[in-house]
């Protein structure tokens, strides 16, 4: 079993893995990633993709595996922090710093989204998987309502839709 949890210090998040015993429950760990921590691990069928941090910059990295050194490869080099991963069909679509990203699941199309913020104080706060969509919630600080986009990964298949009602999830 894979999940993603808080260290004993509670200062970091890490994905582990347990076989359901104290003894089988550590970080999850790839020999091929080296020192490297993975903060998060998303299912995607038979493989699984890892946001790592960066082994030489400091930035976070993307890596797609099927659980083996031989089949584990690095897809994404951020230019910084990566925030939540979200599948949209044969793409990965997550935000970094407050840009909305999009990488094929090959690593060979790499795009940014174009989104516009309304104010200095709106921000990603939540991103979730809707069949074949990826939904992200914008959330503003100031009186306005949250702001909802929808993509398929591209710039062109990206809708925003601003409720009339704010909503507090997705």
């Amino acid at each position: 079993i894979r999940f993603n949890a808080s260290t004993p210090s509670g200062n970091q998040r890490f994905a582990f893995v347990t076989d359901g015993t104290p003894a089988g429950t550590g970080p999850l760990v790839f020999p091929i990633l080296g020192s490297q921590q993975v903060f998060e691990a998303v299912a995607l069928n038979d493989r699984a993709l890892l946001r790592t941090s960066g082994a030489t910059t400091g930035a976070q990295e993307l890596w797609l595996t099927d659980g083996t050194d031989g089949g584990t490869e690095q897809i994404y080099v951020g230019a910084s922090m990566i925030g939540d991963l979200v599948i949209a069909g044969e793409r990965i679509v997550f935000d970094e710093g407050d840009q909305l990203r999009s990488v094929s699941l090959d690593g060979a199309a790499d795009s940014l989204l174009p989104i516009e913020f309304g104010s200095a104080f709106n921000k990603l706060a939540q991103a979730k998987a809707i069949g074949p969509l990826a939904a992200f919630r914008i959330q503003d600080s100031t009186t306005a309502p949250n702001q909802l986009l929808l993509t398929d990964g591209t710039p062109e298949g990206l809708a925003s839709f601003e409720p009339t009602v704010g909503f507090g999830a997705l």
